[in-house]
């Protein structure tokens, strides 16, 4: 056991030692002051060394590093997390000054006209037109540079063409389900017409892989690109499909299930019948439940596979526009975004989980501006001190948990994207031609 002298005797020459490495011996020279620290720091270690001791791990650092001020790593953490509230107070600012500026109501502007008709059209003040609502959705994300001429004009000519192949191929020009069946083969095969001797054929809507949910861009998944291109995915081509049945006057539904969308309709029997429109292939409702995301609550709160009239669907749009209006515009005119939450629901009551869950992102956005701005963390003690200090920010935060509980209560279930993507391949195999059969035999003639 060593003696009190000799452990004094130790500490005696280390604080020698480190009080010479603090000494200001030429501040102005950074390489003589790095040297020094190493020097002082081998001659500590040789000293513990030699009196029994383990001298501290240097972690592998440089002479640079060693010779550099330490910082505690409290300290820096609180330097790192005062320097992210900073820049966060700064994009708070930013977005405050923009959304309350004539400028943010001169670019959102086709937005709130947008909202206005729709609006019309479901209070029956104007007529009810789904090609009309999924124009002014698209036209608003695209700053009014859509041509609607030029968009009801390919409408046009797509249900000429139906027309006229319905009336070649001897069926009833009134049955409303030759109607629903030829708009089912504009989806599944390539058709023909003869127009003054000539033949005019359309190839089948395509399914666009790329970017099929519009993640990368939004207009990937419009109608007007659709009509462009020939090419779609869930979104676009069901609601395609709706456009053209409302204006040929026969009675189609919309059905939604996790991350997509598809058609239903009826025979002259009341059989219903499932179009899997990105494939033009008529499907079963247990192939559509196959991928196991759908739960039975979601069933009965008619959520999934349900439905959806023309006017519902109208009334649905204004979910698309709150969507579009977010990927432009952040949730910078929340009141805005909630009107079109509100409206959408009072048109659209059963099973409108897109509303709901908009009104839950909102109010999200607009406690989490309100954070930054205050300068807040989101550290569970600082947040329950700015509930504290904050009112308004509790409120917030409680109304947008409380709508997102609200569509988790009501069965609502995401899609992974890789596990989209595998059911989606399999519709191939599923393609069902005793559905289809049946549905031809159920066709009035002329």
């Amino acid at each position: 056991m060593r003696s009190f002298s000799s452990i004094f005797t130790l500490i005696l020459q280390l604080v020698v030692i480190i009080s010479y490495a603090q000494a200001p011996n030429n501040i102005g020279l950074q390489q003589s002051r790095q040297n020094q620290a190493v020097k002082t720091q081998e001659q500590n270690d040789k000293i513990l060394r030699q009196n029994g001791y383990a001298p501290p791990q240097t972690l592998g650092l440089s002479a640079a590093t060693v010779g550099s001020v330490y910082t505690p790593p409290q300290i820096r953490q609180r330097q790192e997390l005062e320097a992210l509230l900073q820049e966060e107070k700064k994009e708070a600012d930013n977005l405050y000054s923009y959304f309350n500026s004539a400028q943010f109501l001169e670019d959102s502007r086709y937005y709130r006209a947008a909202l206005e008709e729709i609006e019309k059209m479901l209070k029956g003040e104007q007529q009810l037109s789904l090609k009309r609502a999924i124009f002014l959705v698209e036209n608003a994300y695209s700053d009014n540079k859509l041509n609607y001429i030029d968009y009801e004009n390919k409408i046009a000519a797509l249900l000429n063409f139906c027309k006229s192949y319905l009336k070649q191929n001897g069926f009833n020009e009134n049955d409303k389900v030759a109607k629903n069946y030829v708009l089912y083969r504009l989806y599944s095969q390539t058709i023909e017409i003869k127009d003054n001797s000539k033949i005019q054929k359309h190839e089948p809507f395509k399914y666009d892989f790329n970017d099929f949910w519009g993640n990368e861009d939004w207009a990937n998944q419009f109608v007007t690109k659709l009509l462009r291109t020939n090419t779609g995915q869930c979104h676009s081509m069901p609601l395609l499909y709706m456009i053209l049945a409302q204006e040929w006057g026969t009675d189609a539904y919309m059905s939604f299930s996790p991350n997509h969308s598809f058609i239903k309709f009826k025979d002259n029997k009341g059989s219903l019948y499932n179009l899997e429109t990105t494939n033009g292939n008529l499907v079963t409702d247990k192939w559509i439940m196959t991928p196991q995301f759908i739960k039975s609550e979601a069933i009965q709160n008619g959520l999934y596979l349900d439905t959806i009239s023309y006017s519902k669907v109208i009334a649905n749009c204004l979910n698309d526009l709150a969507d579009g209006f977010q990927i432009k515009f952040m949730a910078g005119d929340w009141k805005f975004l909630l009107q079109c939450s509100d409206v959408s629901l009072k048109y659209f009551p059963k099973g409108n989980f897109h509303a709901i869950s908009n009104k839950s992102n909102v109010y999200l956005f607009a406690f989490d501006l309100m954070r930054k701005y205050n300068k807040v963390s989101k550290k569970r003690n600082d947040m329950s001190e700015f509930f504290i200090r904050n009112p308004d920010a509790k409120k917030l935060w409680e109304l947008h948990d409380q709508y997102y509980m609200e569509v988790q209560n009501m069965g609502f279930e995401k899609m992974p994207e890789e596990a989209y993507k595998a059911w989606l391949a399999s519709v191939d195999e599923e393609k069902n031609k005793s559905e289809s059969a049946k549905l031809t035999s159920s066709i009035k003639s002329k």
